[in-house]
């Protein structure tokens, strides 16, 4: 369960976005992070699909509150909000869990 926690997510996408290395490079990794997040939440049991819905709905406002906060650091906010974008992308619903 530890893969999708917002938490855990959000401190990943804060370090690969702090880290060494091009843009392009920091921002394929936060996209990475989000798919795998994305993939340990599809395969969760006995996860009610609101309940993913919510867990995917408070990373996306965390990850929005760091654009807000700090969208003059050109260094972090383009990596965070390609991990937004990836989030985004996916479609507004969440993967279906396994029964």
């Amino acid at each position: 369960m530890a893969g999708f926690t917002v938490l855990d997510v959000f401190g990943d996408i804060d370090e690969i976005a702090r880290s060494h290395g091009s843009l392009g490079d920091r921002r394929a990794r936060a996209k990475a992070r989000i798919d795998r997040f994305r993939g340990d939440l599809s395969k969760a049991k006995n996860f009610q699909p609101d309940v993913a819905d919510k867990i995917v709905a408070d990373l996306k406002a965390k990850l929005e509150g760091v654009t807000v906060n700090r969208a003059v650091d050109r260094i972090i906010d383009p990596v965070f909000r390609a991990a937004i974008e990836r989030l985004g992308a996916e479609g507004a619903k969440s993967p279906s869990p396994r029964a």
